[in-house]
């Protein structure tokens, strides 16, 4: 395990801390009693589809007249009630509010193979924050968490909080400022569960993933080409992570560090062309998304035909993920366990290899 430095700790609490409660906290006029709120960026009844500042007049949260913005229904949600996000772009970054609410994009137990929900995090902070003592009960389930910039934490910050992530795809996040993590936890004892973190940068000294005493619980997940490096960990920090793929390798039960053959790495490019490959640290770079789904030559879910294609080789992150979590939907031919990362236990999981797999 790599320590961290000094520096990194004071900048990584401060960041996490006091100042976002201040700036990001945002108080709801009235408390929904609905059990289910639903969110929908392109509603028939919204006058202006994938526009949050243009709403449905009657928008109460329903499945016929759904919020817009993700903040708008955490806002209003009360302890217990679930928020079910439909498919589609969500430029926005959101504050769980210390709410023991259920935030799902894309449920495992569901047979539909929908794509997850993109949350694409606005200039200046984190996409995602937990910073009000959220407890397991805040769940966040299916997501793609992408395009956060920020000096400290670009994707999720964590500070003394136990929240419950799974089933999420955190890509092409970055750092503005030397010392930057796709994720960072600050004492907290937060749970990531078939997540994959994956080409995030982290500036010239950070990480994807960044620990200050903090034990969190990695597991059935992917932590790969995060730059400079995998994962930092400081102070009192004793994560437990098992049954992960992750660079340079990590100890632990069923932990492996391969490449996870992902179908096609999202990567930066220039702004004005595309096709033209540039690094995180270009300040013109955009990130363009990928397919983080694992390759098989039995058969690998292909979100753009929808339809299950076949590759020439097989990952190895198929049938690696704790053999006694559930096989959810994962189509036939499996393995009887899971694959690790985020379609793991669900339907848009990668088939298992050809015999011999």
């Amino acid at each position: 395990m790599k320590a961290i430095t000094a520096l990194w700790i004071i900048t990584m609490a401060f960041a996490a801390g006091a100042a976002l409660d201040q700036d990001r906290r945002v108080l709801a006029d009235s408390v929904s009693t609905r059990v289910v709120i639903y969110v929908d960026d392109n509603a028939p009844a919204d006058p202006g589809p994938i526009d949050a500042t243009v709403g449905d007049p009657a928008e109460d949260g329903t499945s016929g007249h759904p919020f817009d913005s993700i903040q708008e229904a955490i806002e209003v949600a009360g302890d217990g009630a679930s928020i079910l996000v439909r498919p589609g772009l969500y430029h926005e970054n959101i504050d769980l509010l210390g709410k023991r609410i259920r935030l799902t994009g894309a449920d495992p137990n569901d047979p539909a193979r929908n794509p997850y929900p993109v949350i694409a995090g606005l200039a200046g902070g984190p996409v995602v924050s937990f910073t009000h003592a959220e407890d397991p009960n805040c769940q966040v389930t299916g997501f793609v968490i992408t395009q956060g910039q920020g000096p400290y934490a670009e994707a999720i910050t964590c500070s003394k909080s136990s929240p419950t992530l799974s089933h999420c795809l955190i890509v092409g996040n970055r750092a503005t400022g030397p010392t930057g993590s796709a994720v960072v936890c600050t004492d907290s004892h937060a749970v990531f569960s078939h997540c994959t973190i994956a080409d995030n940068n982290g500036g010239l000294q950070g990480a994807g993933i960044c620990l200050v005493n903090s034990n969190v619980v990695l597991t059935n997940s992917i932590v790969w080409d995060n730059t400079p490096q995998a994962i930092l960990v400081s102070g009192t920090s004793q994560p437990s992570i098992t049954y992960t793929d992750v660079t340079g390798g990590w100890s632990g039960l069923g932990n492996i560090q391969t490449d996870p053959l992902f179908a096609r790495p999202g990567y930066w490019a220039n702004a004005e062309d595309p096709s033209v490959v540039v690094g995180p640290e270009d300040p013109m770079a955009v990130w363009v998304e990928g397919d983080y789904h694992l390759r098989s030559q039995a058969g690998r879910w292909d979100p753009s035909t929808r339809t299950w294609v076949q590759d020439d080789l097989t990952s190895p992150c198929i049938d690696a993920g704790d053999p006694t979590s559930p096989i959810g939907y994962e189509p036939l031919p499996n393995g009887g366990v899971p694959n690790v990362g985020t379609y793991g236990g669900t339907a848009q999981a990668s088939k298992s290899g050809l015999s011999g797999q």
